[in-house]
């Protein structure tokens, strides 16, 4: 397996470079420049090897069940078993013929297998439902897309200041989980359950008093509470019998942050009671704040932003016990909540750094086996949120350099393709990384195999002939 990002990023993380015998430069900024991350990084490298490949056996057979023998074979990775996805947020609301969205819309295949789905719940007094999102899953299948949806549930403010009783808001809940059971129901095997339900409360202290809900809507179900969460999933589970279920937060993923750390503990204690989720996910949304990332957080300490302690973070998670999906990624961007000022004073960062941390994270997060995907939360630049340099395309269709080195890293480095022969046995043996492959063989169908980590390492693939 090539490693040519890391040399590359480590080549780049000398602490200086001398310009013309004056002053020095300022380091690339990767997140590598310490001696702790560029060793975490060099361990991933022999960790995705470890972790996300293995050794494959596929017995071929015909119909009639005999082995198909001494026929050439094409085998190529279509989509990797982990999830690198995107999401749809605000494409479907533009015009089917709007520049930015066909633009979006292509280059998500041409890199993701995965995106979010997202229907977010509207105030039952309008009665608002947001049928576009079937137009994004019609998309999604015609593009042969796994699927996540986003958000069943949240500390919806609209509710902030309303008159409802416990029993009416839980009533109100039920509604909606029937809507989306209802609606969606199978056609998404994924449902991101409660939203930023941890959080909430530390953001509401730093915000008041606009964001005090918990004082505006006091009969609001506590999803931070353990037991509370616990029955909000079961009654999910009466609607959408057949999903996995996501429990999310947004934390740095930093042992600096208490915050994250406390979040870890919570979804612990969930799952000691025997809450219903089969996936813990975090939101790991690196927003520009008042200073500049290269010299770290004044919050976090001087190693944020670097892999070492981003890989701390992951470790903590990994102690949870149950699959980790970073739920929603952005690499460093300006925040589009601040002054012109402040945004201008911390942008230090050229787009081609920007993509080496990105393609880091990356890498770092493909090399943990209890981490299962990671989808970006910003396709286009400020189309979903705060992220003002988050997006894989700028906001006028040009593509962030991220665009190209990601695409390559997913389909060039971490990928396989491979001619081979049968045996005498009908047999092939070859090395690759874990997903869904397309394999040909001459005067058959082409057909696709799953070699999942779970799954056999010897597969019987059974051929058709193909129709002349």
């Amino acid at each position: 397996m090539k490693s040519i990002f890391i040399i590359g990023a480590v080549l780049y993380a000398l602490p200086f470079i001398q310009k013309n015998g004056n002053e020095p430069t300022q380091t690339f900024f990767d997140g590598m420049s310490d001696a702790e991350s560029k060793a975490v990084m060099i361990q991933a490298e022999k960790e995705i090897e470890k972790y996300r490949t293995a050794d494959f056996k596929l017995l071929f057979l015909d119909e009639e069940g005999k082995k198909v023998v001494s026929k050439k074979v094409k085998l190529e990775l279509f989509a990797h078993e982990f999830d690198f996805g995107t999401n749809t947020y605000g494409l479907f609301e533009k015009p089917a013929n709007d520049p930015i969205r066909i633009e979006a819309l292509k280059t998500i295949p041409e890199i993701f297998n995965k995106v979010v789905i997202c229907d977010y719940w509207q105030d039952p007094k309008t009665r608002q439902r947001d049928y576009k999102a079937l137009d994004a899953i019609k998309w999604a299948q015609e593009n042969d897309l796994r699927m996540r949806f986003h958000a069943v549930l949240y500390n919806e403010k609209w509710f902030k200041n309303q008159i409802y009783t416990e029993d009416q808001i839980w009533q109100m809940i039920e509604d909606r989980l029937h809507f989306v059971g209802e609606t969606y129901g199978d056609k998404i095997g994924e449902y991101d359950v409660i939203n930023e339900f941890y959080s909430m409360q530390f953001w509401e202290r730093n915000n008041p008093p606009e964001d005090q809900f918990i004082l505006a809507a006091p009969n609001y179900p506590k999803y931070r509470e353990p037991e509370v969460a616990k029955k909000t999933l079961s009654l999910a589970r009466k609607y959408l019998p057949n999903a996995k279920f996501v429990v999310l937060d947004a934390q740095h993923p930093y042992l600096t942050n208490p915050q994250f750390i406390g979040y870890v503990n919570y979804l612990k204690a969930l799952k000691s009671i025997d809450g219903d989720f089969q996936m813990a996910g975090n939101q790991d949304h690196f927003f520009g704040h008042t200073w500049d990332f290269r010299a770290g957080s004044p919050t976090y300490g001087k190693t944020a932003y670097t892999m070492g302690a981003i890989n701390k973070g992951f470790e903590l998670l990994g102690t949870i016990g149950k699959p980790i999906v970073i739920t929603e990624f952005n690499g460093p961007s300006r925040n589009n909540k601040h002054s012109p000022e402040n945004r201008d004073k911390i942008w230090t960062i050229s787009d081609k750094e920007n993509s080496a941390w990105q393609i880091n994270y990356y890498t770092l997060a493909f090399s943990k086996p209890f981490i299962i995907g990671v989808t970006r939360w910003y396709q286009v630049d400020n189309l979903g949120g705060r992220g003002m340099d988050a997006g894989i395309l700028y906001e006028d269709g040009r593509k962030h350099q991220i665009y190209y080195d990601l695409k390559k890293l997913i389909k060039e480095t971490w990928h396989t393709k491979t001619e081979k022969k049968t045996s005498m046995n009908g047999e092939v043996t070859f090395h690759g990384f874990y997903g869904d492959y397309l394999v040909d063989i001459p005067g058959y169908e082409t057909v696709r195999v799953k070699l999942y980590k779970d799954g056999s390492k010897t597969t019987t693939v059974i051929l058709k002939k193909a129709i002349k």
